[in-house]
């Protein structure tokens, strides 16, 4: 059985519009969640990752059971830095 259905923010459903998905599909991601990792931000969001929906991320606000935004999930191509404590992406764009 799938956890109670997540609202949707103004924001997270006209990022839906722009993006294409309907926003039953948002709220699978929630529910079907695969990975979940806090947000870096202070508002104990949570971004949610689906395998059953590879193709767009959702951060959620697990206290309001509301999801604040929609993103597209882009593997973007990266390389460790020479120091080996991080990341860089590489710009693909030369």
């Amino acid at each position: 059985m799938y956890p109670p259905t997540p609202q949707l923010s103004g924001h997270a459903r006209k990022r839906c519009i722009e993006l294409g998905v309907s926003t039953r599909r948002a709220k699978r991601v929630v529910q079907t969640r695969s990975t979940t990792y806090a947000n870096t931000d202070t508002n104990n969001a949570l971004v949610c990752q689906s395998a059953a929906d590879p193709d767009i991320t959702v951060v959620w606000d697990q206290s309001r059971n509301q999801i604040i935004t929609v993103l597209p999930r882009i593997a973007e191509p990266y390389v460790r830095t020479a120091d080996g404590a991080g990341y860089t992406v590489i710009d693909l764009r030369l």
